[in-house]
């Protein structure tokens, strides 16, 4: 069976140190989201798809998006504690023409531990448990996809076939054991005829599926499964993805050289957060402002219920800086929260968003969308924060997203980050973070871009866990990592071409301490030259680029200067300019 696809990220990539063991890793409880608790989704299947149109069975009630693919959600309260997935089914009577040994109907659902084309160790997991209810007194069959099986291509999965819930419509709870054999995980005698010789490998785990097919349920027609609550049992410790446990902690001060970008001291209490070093503001954020229909009760997205100003707008409060909030008991930033519902951004939408809410500090002037933040002008390599994260979710799925916004990509909204672990009430860890651990979402839709530091505009800090989780989140001690200082906003070059037009092919614009040249004509191979009254050179670089050339210019002191702009045109002529600015 073939199952949606996912942009590849390896599971592999987290970076770990040291993170808190738990004894159990909970795969799902089925609550809010299509998102399992490792980061992945789940999904629907039938062999109608699979088999190219050749099976008759459907899953009923259930929508499909633009691709084919099932929108897959938790039903409320159809869990056997809170939410679960209800596969509605119908089996056809069409046999599937797959080969020997298989041609039954089938339908399933299934969860992505890891993206399609990766897989996750699971070292340490003795088995996998879950609660199940079926319509009918049938039986489900469990399985456990490894990459050996899919490289050999029979989807003959390692499986245990689940004894028959003895009543119908009531909940029970099932163990299979992860011990390859009798007793545990098998693969089909089919499949092992056709690619014998393949063992089981916890090594290379990438899906678990619960599929019904015809020779189970012995009927053809509707029925329905329901599953909640999985949970892989043993000593294997669940790490999200993403998350980067090196990266955070005991508080200490940061790498020197560092400048600091915020620490409250000198921050008046009990009033609207004051700037950073930049000059821009802090702010707290929730989930209500994005939610179609638009709320109307506070019950319907993520309330921030301490440090803020509780008269305010509450899908809009302004935070405060409350005394003893920070590190050892200095002023910080700090809020308190309880998570909303689950959400979807339009209704159309195949996926749910778990409710979320954070804090953040511009870099730039969101107001005019200006002065980006050059951290690399003042040699910043990354940044470092106290923090401290604690969560009535007690299970590793709730961490502390770090956001650096710099490439705003308008068409899929991504934006960098690394995960952190959460701390527990009261205890604060200090993370640093090089702006090369920086990720992106591994949305289908999302375009690979390296983050870059010369355009920042802001820092956030984002708690994102099932719907009902409370907690607080408190951030302290921020510095710019390897900088020297920081450059104030205002601060940023001004200047006056002494001409008022595009220069016949060329036009020069000066922004955030960057000389840049745009050709308005086709060029190439141009070299951009910035000289001093005195004839000696300031500022030079080259670019093979035909359509811009750049030069960094901060720090530059004030007087006028000539730019020299040479470059290949099309027709084999030498494009060669001069143009006086002044700066002041």
């Amino acid at each position: 069976m073939r199952s949606l696809k996912f942009l590849p990220l390896m599971c592999a990539m987290m970076l770990v140190a040291s993170f808190k063991l738990f004894a159990d890793a909970l795969v799902d409880d089925c609550e809010g989201t299509n998102q399992d608790k490792f980061g992945y989704y789940w999904y629907f299947y039938d062999d109608n798809k699979d088999a190219a149109g050749a099976g008759s069975s459907t899953i009923t009630g259930v929508t499909k998006d633009a691709t084919g693919n099932y929108v897959v959600a938790p039903t409320a309260n159809a869990g056997h504690t809170g939410g679960g997935i209800v596969l509605p089914y119908s089996l056809g009577p069409t046999k599937v023409p797959c080969g020997a040994g298989c041609g039954f109907n089938y339908v399933g659902a299934g969860a992505m531990l890891c993206a399609t084309g990766s897989t996750i160790d699971l070292t340490g997991a003795t088995s996998i448990t879950f609660w199940l209810k079926t319509s009918a007194a049938v039986q489900v069959d469990f399985m456990v996809n490894t990459k050996e099986v899919e490289t050999a291509g029979d989807f003959g999965y390692f499986h245990a076939l689940v004894p028959p819930v003895p009543v119908a419509n009531t909940w029970t709870q099932v163990t299979v054991s992860l011990v390859a054999g009798i007793g545990g995980v098998t693969r089909p005698a089919w499949a092992e005829q056709k690619n014998p010789g393949i063992a089981f490998n916890i090594k290379s785990i990438e899906k678990l599926q619960w599929q019904m097919h015809s020779d189970q349920v012995l009927t053809t027609g509707p029925g329905q499964i329901t599953l909640d609550d999985i949970w892989i049992k043993g000593t294997y410790v669940f790490v999200p993805p993403d998350l980067c446990s090196a990266c955070a902690g005991a508080p200490n001060s940061p790498s020197s050289p560092s400048a600091l970008l915020s620490n409250f001291d000198k921050t008046p209490l009990n009033i609207p957060s004051k700037s950073n070093a930049r000059g821009f503001y802090w702010f707290c954020y929730n989930d209500g402002a994005g939610r179609t229909p638009p709320v109307s009760a506070p019950s319907e997205f993520s309330a921030i219920t301490g440090g803020v100003d509780p008269t305010a707008d509450p899908l809009l409060p302004p935070m405060l800086i409350i005394g003893a909030n920070g590190y050892n008991a200095t002023n910080g930033a700090d809020i308190k929260f309880t998570l909303g519902p689950a959400y979807k951004k339009n209704s159309t939408d195949a996926a749910t968003i778990q409710p979320f809410v954070g804090l953040g500090t511009n870099l730039w002037d969101d107001k005019t969308s200006s002065e980006n933040y050059n951290a690399s002008a003042d040699g910043a390599t990354g940044v470092y924060f106290d923090y401290m994260l604690s969560s009535s979710d007690i299970t590793a799925s709730t961490v502390l997203r770090c956001e650096m916004y710099a490439n705003l990509l308008a068409v899929d909204g991504s934006v960098h980050y690394i995960d952190l672990p959460a701390t527990g009430a009261g205890v604060w860890k200090g993370a640093s973070i090089p702006f090369d651990t920086l990720v992106q979402p591994a949305w289908g839709t999302v375009t690979p871009v390296t983050f870059d530091p010369t355009i920042m505009k802001k820092i956030q800090w984002a708690v994102q866990s099932k719907p009902g989780t409370t907690g607080e989140l408190a951030i302290d001690n921020v510095y710019m990592i390897g900088a020297t200082k920081i450059t104030p906003a205002g601060s940023a070059i001004k200047y006056q071409f002494n001409q008022s037009k595009s220069f016949d092919g060329f036009k020069p614009s000066i922004f955030n301490n960057t000389l840049k040249v745009t050709f308005t004509k086709g060029m190439s191979n141009a070299t951009i030259t910035l000289v001093n009254t005195k004839g000696a050179i300031v500022a030079r670089n080259f670019s093979a680029n035909n359509l811009t050339a750049q030069v960094d210019v901060a720090g530059l002191a004030k007087g006028v200067y000539m730019l020299v702009v040479k470059a290949n045109a099309k027709a084999g002529i030498e494009f060669n300019r001069t143009v006086p600015v002044t700066v002041y």
